[in-house]
């Protein structure tokens, strides 16, 4: 009776085949937490940025105005900034609202460019 065995050969290659399998599932766990993050603090832009919009919208007078600041616990990392301009039409403003942040391997924002009428 003769017995069979794998190569030396075809346990490396087994192993090389595995580890390429289990890198690429490890790089897409990665990707897939990262882009989870990117839309976590997007959506924490948004919200800023709506925040910050309805407390412009709530002020007597809007006037011609550039402010910016950061952002206090629980949003440490946000920065705020708006531009509020003339426009075109008669009554109404400019009003552009950024919101950035970094997540560590790039500089993002959330712009937020609208309309707001005068009182």
């Amino acid at each position: 009776m003769k017995r069979r065995a794998f190569t030396l050969l075809e346990v490396l290659l087994a192993l090389a085949i595995f580890a390429i399998a289990v890198v690429g599932i490890i790089e897409s766990a990665g990707y897939q937490a990262r882009s989870l993050r990117v839309a976590e603090e997007t959506g924490r832009a948004v919200l800023l940025a709506k925040d910050l919009l309805a407390e412009l919208r709530i002020v007597d007078e809007i006037e011609q105005d550039s402010k910016s600041g950061t952002y206090e616990a629980p949003n440490d990392g946000f920065e705020w900034s708006y531009e509020i301009a003339d426009s075109d039409v008669s009554g109404l403003r400019e009003v552009t609202i950024i919101i950035s942040w970094s997540d560590g391997r790039a500089r993002r924002e959330h712009r937020i460019d609208t309309l707001l009428a005068e009182r």
